[in-house]
């Protein structure tokens, strides 16, 4: 029976399950001695008076124990209480290697440094003498800072029957009964080497066998050995070869070299270890060497040059100075990961203009949104499974955190500014403020700054230890500004960058009406925007820049947020029951002539507050939109992608100059 929240082990207190296996179960505990979160792994109930399990787990604290490595989750202790004895290991937060082969393929930088990380763990590891024997992707983690984790070494489970499913490369760890049986078979089936799917005795070179396996399906981003039941696959690893043809045209062959020697089938013939895998993936991570220069025929040396030799020696020595010292660590990938709050504080936007619903910490150490039904602030730490609420908190909108990351700022329904410490206690209020803020940015320990989208003020300057608001800037009316939002202090507060709003088109046009999102044709000949003139809000179009009398009625039976796809040959909208509608466009020659609308989507999409909340894509053919508000009947909160690292993606996507 499962261990249930709260039961206590020792000094520590069981807070949630996060895994089970035929061994037994892990769980996330918090150590109440210490003041951090562990996992323990215990042995299920039924296996507790079982003397050899026990003894095995014990062997795994041991192995453990010998291996102090940044890339090995580490060992804290064993804890014998109340009959349960748990391995107290270190808590690895992040998704597991099968997780992110399961999104796709690798890229390749990507792969390499998960896989020159994994081969610095094994080599760790066969330096101590000992053989992980079970090495897959779902015993390797990925933490979001980028390190990876090999876990669970020297495990063993027990002996699972052949399973006939048909995905039975899932299937746990097949172990002997006892370590000492000849042709006793120990590992994962898809990940077995040959020697170890026989039943013979096994060495390091298994480690590089499953090594190649891993990082050949990080490259392909699909199974390398599959079949319908263990003994299929088993047979595969035996006789098939891998599918080479599945592996990017792009691989250099300096990895597809590496791959076939650590698939050996023959272990004589692999690589006979760790170092050895390490080199191989230096030299493909290498630049590329300038080709050697031709040799001159070589001609008897003159004197005069002999001082020229001198220099040349010098040089020379610089040369291969240059070219010998470390190269600077790679700088660190992309990574994504997802955060899915609970029931109780799922996402909740709170539909004001302008409003960020959550921020990260500049130390990014956590993330702070506005949840639940009644506007609380909830924090989800990075190293943390779980989301806390921040107690005394409602009504709140807007959240910003404070430099040092120590407190969050944030906005109450009734446009009053406070701030509460991230550790908890009453809020702090701040300030009243004239307008709704769009947008805050907490500049040093003195100073906040907030935007606003007023015709009178811009930015508002507001003491961070509490007073009231100064006008920062005003907008500049006879240039078309209206309001200064979403500021952002630049690196050392000295300088702000913030959005200058522009002007309602009632203002681009000088009418009575109330006129809203107007949108320049691609050709920037027309105008198309809504206005209530007829009484109902419609789409209209007009010429663009000159101010004219002459207009278009586009829509018909209302419409909103119109925009151009990217020929200018439609206009799209929202319809009165806010599906997606188009008008087809002709502006041949000097003319402009509007088809009748016709719906596309006939699915009812949010339109909070006057903005647009949808996009067209440059063909015309599909549509980014914002769904309707969830209902309490969803079954799954919204949560977050969070991706780290995201400016170095950029970089490889942009072009070459």
């Amino acid at each position: 029976m499962a261990l249930t929240p709260g039961t206590r082990i020792g000094a520590y207190e069981v807070l949630a399950l996060l895994g089970a296996g035929g061994m037994g179960e892990v769980y996330r505990a918090r150590d109440a001695t210490l003041n951090r979160d562990v996992a323990l792994k215990v042995l299920s109930a039924s296996l507790t008076h079982d003397s050899n399990r026990t003894a095995r787990l014990r062997r795994e604290a041991q192995v453990l124990a010998a291996l102090n490595h940044p890339h090995i989750g580490g060992i804290y202790g064993l804890e014998d209480a109340d009959g349960i004895t748990a391995l107290v290991l270190e808590l690895v937060e992040g998704p597991t290697l099968a997780d992110r082969i399961a999104q796709g393929a690798v890229p390749l930088d990507e792969a390499l440094s998960i896989a020159r990380q994994i081969t610095d763990a094994l080599e760790a590891a066969h330096e101590q003498g000992i053989v992980h024997r079970d090495l897959k992707p779902a015993n390797i983690k990925l933490r979001p800072d980028g390190t990876v984790k090999v876990l669970d070494f020297g495990l063993a489970k027990a002996v699972e029957p052949a399973s006939s499913s048909p995905d039975a490369a899932h299937v746990p760890t097949i172990t002997a009964m006892e370590p000492s049986l000849v042709g006793a078979i120990f590992g994962t089936p898809a990940y077995m080497s040959p020697e170890q799917a026989a039943g013979k005795s096994v060495d390091k070179r298994t480690d590089i066998w499953a090594f190649g396996v891993v990082l050949l399906e990080m490259l392909t981003g699909a199974r390398v050995f599959t079949g319908e039941s263990v003994t299929h696959m088993l047979a595969a690893v035996l006789r098939a070869e891998p599918d080479w043809s599945t592996l990017p045209p792009d691989t250099p062959a300096t990895i597809r070299r590496l791959l076939r020697r650590c698939l050996e089938k023959d272990r004589k013939r692999r690589l006979d270890s760790a170092a050895a895998v390490r080199l191989e993936l230096e030299e493909a991570q290498a630049p590329p060497a300038a080709a050697d220069a031709p040799t001159p025929a070589r001609r008897p040396i003159a004197p005069v040059v002999l001082a020229s030799m001198a220099a040349g020696a010098l040089l020379a020595t610089l040369v291969v100075w240059a070219v010998t010292r470390p190269s600077p660590p790679a700088a660190p990938s992309s990574t994504r990961f997802t955060i899915t709050p609970p029931a109780a504080l799922f996402l909740q936007p709170s539909l004001q203009a302008g409003a960020r619903d959550f921020a990260v910490a500049p130390d990014g150490s956590f993330l702070v949104y506005r949840a639940g039904s009644q506007g609380q602030l909830a924090v989800r730490w990075f190293d943390r499974l779980d989301v806390s609420p921040i107690a005394g908190v409602t009504g709140a909108a807007m959240p910003f955190v404070s430099p040092d990351s120590q407190w969050i700022g944030f906005v109450e329904d009734d446009l009053t500014l406070k701030k509460v410490a991230v550790s908890g206690g009453a809020p702090v209020t701040l300030a009243r403020l004239p307008v709704w803020p769009r947008g805050a940015s907490w500049v040093d320990a003195a100073t906040i700054i907030i935007g606003t989208n007023s015709q009178t003020t811009g930015l508002l300057r507001v003491p961070a230890g509490g007073g009231d608001p100064v006008v920062l800037t005003t907008p500049d009316r006879s240039r078309g500004e209206e309001g200064h939002v979403l500021p952002s202090a630049l690196p050392g507060g000295r300088a702000m960058l913030f959005t200058v709003g522009a002007a309602a088109a009632k203002d681009l046009v000088d009418t009575p009406f109330e006129e809203w999102n107007g949108e320049v044709s691609p050709d920037g000949r027309f105008l198309a925007y809504q206005s209530d003139e007829s009484g109902e809000i419609e789409i209209y179009v007009r010429p663009f820049p000159a101010v004219a009398t002459a207009r278009w009625l586009v829509s018909s039976g209302g419409g909103t947020r119109p925009v151009w796809t990217r020929g200018g040959r439609e206009l799209i909208y929202l319809d009165a029951k806010r599906c997606v509608a188009a008008v087809a466009i002709d502006t041949a020659g000097a003319g402009f002539r509007a088809g009748p609308p016709t719906t596309l989507v006939r699915t009812a999409y949010a339109a909070p507050g006057p903005w647009r909340t949808y996009d067209v894509s440059p063909d015309g053919q599909r549509f980014l939109v914002m769904k309707q508000d969830r209902t309490p009947q969803d079954a799954t909160p919204p949560g977050f992608v969070v991706v780290q690292h995201w400016l170095d993606e950029l970089r490889r996507l942009a072009p070459s100059k």
